[in-house]
């Protein structure tokens, strides 16, 4: 599999930690990572919160998730990862119509981000061939192994129990997120994850504490601290509304079509279900009971 492939869904997961974000102060859905999901009269389905990271520690499930992923007759991710999503999504990381990135960002930028994106392994040449947001996100990632981060091993899992597998989007529907964005919000996105490379290990480190603490509240507020300047406010407060609140949306009514057959396991990034903007709240917006099982 090709670095961009890997690195581009493994970005993906792991955007919503490493922007800074608008969020709204809330106190609904605060604390807790495996929320048994009931209504509709079918067997009870449930939602988990990951953390898009490889840690050990966030990989060896604790025994109540253990037990519902176990006992569940399906399983729904994000996005689910295959050879064909990944080429997919690597092929939309780079440039097709004769731009490159050195042309777009103008070669100041361009040489900055060359010095400072050492460990993504691509020389300048190749550096060249990627879009603005696909290196923002390649920046934004952590030195890991991206086919051991939590949301693979949950679907590695499921495929050897044999589980039905369900996406709750589609690869374009995430891409877009950022492939649509103006050509000024690539940039700005650009700079403030190269800005922010050198303190992307310290604050992984801080959202797996958090996470362990199933405290997706401090979860929501890790990610409020860095702001940036005017234009990256501008450019972080508009990409949050589609990373953030349209997905919660659409992917708490595509949920909720699963649950309708019951003992769905769905996993989904823990800051999906925070707050009364959050996957859960829209649940429970739709008639269905949710309550918190760890």
């Amino acid at each position: 599999m090709t670095f961009a492939a890997h690195r581009i869904l493994f970005a993906l997961l792991l955007s919503l930690f490493a922007l800074s974000s608008a969020i709204a102060q809330t106190t609904a859905y605060t604390q807790g990572l495996l929320w048994k999901v009931e209504g509709r009269g079918r067997e009870p389905s449930y939602v988990f919160g990951t953390i898009h990271i490889s840690d050990p520690r966030v990989t060896a499930l604790p025994a109540p998730v253990r037990s519902a992923f176990d006992a569940a007759r399906s399983f729904a991710v994000e996005v689910t990862l295959d050879p064909a999503t990944m080429l997919q999504a690597a092929h939309r990381t780079i440039y097709t119509d004769g731009r490159d990135l050195r042309t777009v960002i103008g070669a100041p930028l361009f040489e900055k981000v060359a010095a400072g994106s050492g460990t993504l392994g691509l020389p300048p040449e190749l550096l060249k061939g990627f879009k603005p947001w696909a290196i923002g996100l390649f920046l934004s990632t952590p030195d890991v192994d991206p086919t051991n981060v939590l949301d693979f091993v949950l679907q590695r899992n499921a495929m050897e129990q044999k589980k039905a597998l369900h996406s709750l989007e589609t690869i374009d529907e995430q891409l877009d997120v950022f492939d649509k964005l103006s050509e000024r919000d690539q940039v700005a996105f650009l700079r403030a994850a190269l800005e922010a490379r050198e303190r992307l290990p310290a604050l992984v480190q801080r959202m797996t504490t958090a996470y362990l603490a199933r405290d997706l509240a401090a979860l929501t507020r890790i990610s409020e601290e860095e702001r940036g300047d005017a234009e990256t406010r501008r450019m972080t407060t508009a990409l949050m509304q589609r990373l953030l609140y349209d997905r919660n949306v659409l992917m708490a009514k595509r949920a909720e079509t699963l649950f309708a057959g019951g003992n769905v396991f769905v996993a989904v990034g823990a800051l999906h279900l925070y707050g009364d903007r959050g996957v859960l709240a829209e649940l429970a917006r739709r008639g269905l009971r949710v309550s918190r099982v760890y």
